[in-house]
């Protein structure tokens, strides 16, 4: 592997990561960030052999090994996809997209976990039609984690949605819709 120069006098290495999930099936990631400790976590979802997709989230250090992997597998025990990932600088880790429920279909999942790995919190949000909702976005700023999507509303059809939570805790905060 050749290192590469950068503009703030760094050598940086190459280097590839691959994910095989416990199924041997289909893995795929959607989103990247990177940590202020140069930490580099990836988001998407791996498929299972019984429960479709689940979300998965890999934390690997700068030299490309992995540090660990965790999955979130919705009440529907269907299809759940992770679109979007953010750090936050106290080193938490938050994920969203979509997840499938019981009864309500794919709602917004959002998700918290912390420098280890573990799933602090889980918040769900449902559009009035019980519809496809997906949240494709995700940014964090210390103490609020906002997301934003689409939801599908009984009275409008398909819809923006912007949410806020509280970081610490996953509390929806308010919610903006635009259709």
């Amino acid at each position: 592997q050749n290192p590469i120069y950068n503009a703030e006098n760094y050598y940086l290495k190459k280097w590839g990561a691959a994910y095989n999930g416990p199924a041997n099936q289909v893995d795929v990631a959607n989103a990247i960030a990177i940590d202020e400790n140069g930490y580099i976590y990836v988001t998407g979802s791996t498929k299972t052999n019984s429960n479709g997709t689940d979300y998965l989230t890999i934390k690997y250090n700068s030299a490309g090994s992995q540090q660990w992997a965790s999955t979130y597998n919705g009440s529907g025990n269907s299809d759940d996809d992770a679109t979007s990932i953010a750090v936050n600088t106290d080193g938490s880790i938050y994920v969203t997209g979509s997840s499938t429920s019981s009864g309500t279909g794919k709602d917004y999942a959002t998700l918290k976990y912390d420098s280890g790995g573990n799933l602090i919190w889980a918040s769900r949000y449902n559009g009035s039609a019980n519809g496809i909702d997906s949240a494709t976005t995700i940014a964090v700023n210390g103490s609020d984690v906002f997301v934003t999507g689409y939801i599908v509303q009984t009275s409008t059809g398909k819809d923006f949605a912007t949410i806020s939570y509280a970081a610490s805790n996953g509390y929806k905060q308010w919610i903006q819709t635009y259709g």
